[in-house]
């Protein structure tokens, strides 16, 4: 893949699974706009809408942490 950054061009190497998992988390980035947009709207969305998993992941073990520390 060629890209153009600085008016200069570079080569970078990628493969089709790496765009895949670009595309993947890129939509989940819009889906998070949209969801505020929805909200801005007066549309109710789930708390965990636009959220990338692993990120859901991470705060669900962070709260598993402080209730056990509790």
């Amino acid at each position: 893949m060629r890209h153009n950054s600085a008016g200069k061009h570079q080569t970078v190497k990628t493969s089709v699974e790496r765009e895949l998992v670009f595309l993947a988390s890129h939509t989940i980035h819009h889906t998070a706009i949209i969801g505020m947009l929805a909200e801005q709207a007066g549309v109710k969305v789930s708390s965990d809408f636009g959220v990338h998993p692993s990120t859901l992941r991470y705060l669900e073990g962070q709260a598993a942490g402080l209730a056990r520390s509790a």
